[in-house]
């Protein structure tokens, strides 16, 4: 079994870009809030990029998952931004991360390899876990660059709001 630690979160505020279909077809969008955030230098050092998954795919039609790709920023840089925005084509909003406790895990390796880990977490460790799922998003962090990290070295953080 991976392992699994949890981990309290405070709420972060983000911009993002919600995607409204199956979850294999975000990549656009991540690209289009990425661009909007380096290419105008809003990101610091605590920038980090992820996605908000809300829907569960065995639960939700393709077509109506829900799924935010944004990026984290100081508080006061979002304070600056003039938000919604159309960029590229999408509307980029203001938002923020939940807070509270997650199961997290590390996956090493593709982003086809995801599927697997989340089943991991909610078919695996879930259940003899004693804990029950929270209400919020899951969220994904995305630890590597794509653009210059192989494959199967790419490290994405999962994690997996637990109820109080």
């Amino acid at each position: 079994m991976a392992q699994i630690q949890l981990q309290k979160r405070t709420p972060e505020p983000c911009i993002r870009i919600r995607h409204v279909g199956p979850y294999t077809e975000v990549g656009p969008s991540f690209q289009a809030v990425g661009s909007f955030v380096f290419g105008r230098g809003l990101a610091g050092p605590e920038a980090r990029v992820g996605g908000m998954a809300h829907d569960h795919p065995d639960e939700t039609p393709a077509e109506e998952l829900r799924y935010d790709a944004f990026v984290t920023l100081a508080p006061e840089t979002l304070a600056n931004l003039d938000l919604p925005i159309e960029h590229e084509g999408f509307s980029i909003e203001a938002g923020e991360l939940p807070g509270g406790e997650y199961a997290t895990l590390l996956h090493k390796g593709p982003y086809e390899g995801l599927a697997g880990a989340y089943a991991e977490l909610f078919e695996r460790w879930l259940p003899s876990s004693g804990r029950q799922p929270g209400e919020g998003p899951c969220l994904e962090f995305y630890l590597s660059d794509p653009q210059t990290t192989a494959p199967a070295d790419l490290e994405t953080l999962l994690c997996l709001p637990l109820a109080e």
